[in-house]
C-alpha cells in the first residue's frame, strides 16, 4: 500500500518528478525502482504510468526540465547587447554568474548530479553534457564576447576561443562547488576563486 506522501501541496506528476530527482541523485538511475519512487510519493505504481510511459521517459523529462530552466539565463544576441549597454565587461560577467547561481535551485543541482553520475553509463547523459552543460553556455559566451568586441570594450579576438577559455574554468569551479556542497564543506573559497577568474580574464581581454 502507498505510504504517506513526502511532497504535499503539489500535483501527482510534480511529486513523482521531484521524488525521482531526489532518488536518482542519491542512488543512481539503475538502483532506483518505479516502486521506490511511487512509495516515496505515496501513490500506486500505476499513477506513475499515468504520467510517464516508463522510468526511462521520466529521466528524459528530468533532463528536459534542466534544459528549460537553464535556458532562462542563456540570452539571445539582442538581449546581450542591451544588457551590455554602458556596462563594464567584468560587471556584466559577475552579474550573469550571480543570475546563474540564483537559477540553479537545489532541484537543478540534483539534476546536474544525476547527469554527472550517468554520463559514463547512459548516452543520453553524455549527449546532455556535451550539448547543454558544455555546448550551450559556450555558444552563449561566444555571443557575449562577440558583442563586447563590437562595442569596443574588449580586444578583437576569436570569440569561440575566449568562450572556451572562460567557460571551461567556470565549469570546473561549478563541479568543485557541487562536490564540496555534497560533503557540506565551505564553498566560500571556491566562489572567491570564481570571481577572481572573472577579474583575471577581463583584465587580459579588456581593450
Amino acid at each position: 500500500m502507498p505510504s504517506e506522501p513526502e511532497y504535499p501541496g503539489k500535483s501527482t506528476m510534480e511529486n513523482i518528478l521531484e521524488a525521482a530527482i531526489d532518488l536518482f541523485s542519491e542512488k543512481g538511475f539503475d538502483a532506483v525502482s518505479v516502486r521506490e519512487i511511487t512509495r516515496k510519493v505515496g501513490v500506486r505504481e500505476s499513477s506513475l504510468y499515468n504520467h510517464f510511459g516508463s522510468k526511462d521517459e521520466l529521466l528524459d523529462v528530468i533532463f528536459e526540465t534542466f534544459k528549460t530552466e537553464f535556458g532562462k539565463v542563456i540570452l539571445d544576441k539582442k538581449m546581450i547587447q542591451e544588457d551590455l549597454s554602458g556596462m563594464d565587461p567584468e560587471i556584466y560577467l559577475q552579474h550573469h554568474l550571480l543570475t546563474l547561481r540564483d537559477r540553479i535551485t537545489p532541484a537543478m543541482q540534483r539534476i546536474w548530479k544525476i547527469v554527472y553520475m550517468e554520463q559514463f553509463r547512459d548516452k543520453r547523459a553524455r549527449d546532455f553534457v556535451i550539448r547543454e552543460i558544455i555546448g550551450r553556455p559556450a555558444a552563449f559566451y561566444a555571443k557575449v564576447f562577440t558583442a563586447m568586441a563590437e562595442k569596443g570594450v574588449i580586444k578583437p579576438m576569436d570569440p569561440q576561443l575566449l568562450s572556451d577559455e572562460y567557460n571551461y574554468a567556470l565549469l570546473a569551479f561549478s563541479l568543485e562547488r557541487m562536490l564540496l556542497e555534497t560533503d557540506k564543506e565551505d564553498v566560500t573559497p571556491t566562489i572567491r576563486r570564481m570571481f577572481a577568474h572573472i577579474k583575471f580574464f577581463c583584465e587580459a581581454v579588456r581593450k
